[in-house]
């Protein structure tokens, strides 16, 4: 069955990617694909490309994805925050790609986690003077969609990305 992770920046969605790829499923990760797509590199993605762009290439691939990774199939599919947000196309892709079989899992992180995953600043963050807050706000903002589409919830504070991939696979 496929695996799709969603959560914020720093939660484990990439890693746990990985891990589940080495448990023979097909992995991807919306943020690799958007950077591809904008020719940059996974570090410069947040700091190069204007959110507004990086938001409707995350949607786009995200879409993409859902339409050609078969639910029943053993896909892990990392979703980049930006690509959800209340009445998007993603939104309503992913919801019905729940529907159709897929684990929507929400991967959340104590505020320290995510803060020290991300190195006080994060790739994501450009130049965060406030981590706790940065990350408060942003899980506060996304908290209704994710909600929304989870078919599951893990909080990954305490746990690896391998730890993680054995309790989905």
């Amino acid at each position: 069955m496929t695996v799709v992770l969603i959560g914020v920046p720093g939660s484990g969605k990439t890693c746990v990617a990985r891990e589940l790829q080495a448990r023979g499923y097909v992995a991807a990760d919306t943020d690799q694909i958007v950077a591809e797509r904008a020719s940059v590199t996974g570090k410069d993605l947040y700091v190069l490309v204007e959110p507004e762009r990086r938001r409707k290439l995350s949607e786009q691939v995200l879409v993409e994805l859902l339409d050609d990774a078969s639910p029943e199939g053993k896909f892990a599919i990392a979703v980049s925050s930006e690509a959800l947000w209340e009445g998007s196309e993603a939104v309503r892709a992913l919801r019905t790609y729940g529907d159709a079989g897929a684990r929507v899992v929400w991967l959340t992180a104590d505020l320290s986690s995510l803060v020290r995953r991300n190195g006080m600043l994060g790739q994501h963050s450009g130049a965060i003077v406030m981590p706790r807050r940065h990350f408060r706000e942003l899980m506060d903002a996304k908290r209704a969609v994710f909600e929304s589409v989870a078919s599951e919830t893990v909080d990954t504070s305490e746990m690896t990305a391998d730890q993680v991939a054995a309790l989905l696979a």
